[in-house]
């Protein structure tokens, strides 16, 4: 599950406290902030959609600092080149 998220204020102190509670919820594989008209793009890895569901309500929901986030689910992947620099 692909989540874009568009924070309601881009304070230094409420964009830092997103990161953290992005970084220590399992569900979240990966984070990254963005530029565009969503603030973060986050990779949610869950078994089911009741589980996205638990997700929402518990980290998008009720953090009052988001605006507002969209949710896709990735159909194929048609490329994945994870790269290790040596």
């Amino acid at each position: 599950m692909i989540v874009t998220v568009e924070l309601d204020r881009e304070r230094l102190d409420l964009v830092d406290e997103f990161k953290r509670a992005m970084r220590v919820a399992p569900e979240v594989t990966q984070c990254y902030m963005v530029t565009g008209t969503a603030d973060f793009v986050l990779v949610v890895s869950v078994e089911d959609v009741e589980a996205f569901d638990v997700f929402v309500k518990t980290k998008l929901y009720t953090n009052k600092n988001v605006r507002k986030f969209n949710s896709m689910i990735a159909l194929d992947r048609v490329k994945f080149e994870p790269r290790i620099s040596i």
